[in-house]
Parts: C-alpha cells; structure tokens; sequence
C-alpha cells in the first residue's frame, strides 16, 4: 500500500467517525476512534513489524503522533461531550487533509 492510499483509507474513516459523532453508540464510537488505521498500518509495513512503527509514521513525524489525541478524545467520548468530541474529530480530519505524503515512485 501506498502513502496516500494509506492517508485516503484513514481520511475515510475519520470523516466516517465525523458523520457518526453524536449518533453512533458511545462505545462502538470509541472502539472506532481507538482502532488502528491504514496510516498505522503503513508504518507497520515500513518499520518490518511493529517496533518502531510511530517512528516512521508521517502523523508521528509532521504532527506528533496520535495516541495522546486518542486518550483525549476517548475521554470526551466516555464524558458524551459531543461538541467537543465533534471539534476534536474535525481537527484531525482537517490534520489528515494537510498531511504530506511521499510521492509515488
């Protein structure tokens, strides 16, 4: 898989969780926010396995990474904050749009 199939599949999926938020089950939501996503997965395949995936993810590199962001949101998610769940989901779509992928080779 490529970077930006990669970055198309996880902007699927949180532009998916965006149109959810508010509607979904809590828990089925916050299983979605926490499960891995084809970016992870890109970076599992770059890395060989697992150790040292976050290193070579381009979100770990350009953004930081998204495990403090998902405890985050997981939090707002089990309070049923939905405004500030909806603006946190709307960031990271937003983060995903801007997300710099290598080029095809």
């Amino acid at each position: 898989m490529l970077w930006s199939e990669a970055k198309e599949k996880t902007l699927r999926k949180w532009t998916a969780i965006e149109e959810a938020v508010g509607s979904a089950d809590p828990v089925d939501l916050m299983t979605e926010v926490n499960a891995t996503c084809a970016i992870c997965d890109k970076a599992k395949e770059e890395a060989g396995g697992g150790i040292g995936k976050c290193e070579l993810c381009l979100l770990y590199q350009q953004l930081g990474g998204c495990k403090e962001f998902g405890g985050r949101l997981s939090e707002r998610v089990a309070e049923k904050d939905w405004p500030q769940v909806q603006a946190m989901v709307a960031k990271a779509v937003e983060a995903l749009r801007s997300l710099e992928v290598p080029p095809a080779a």
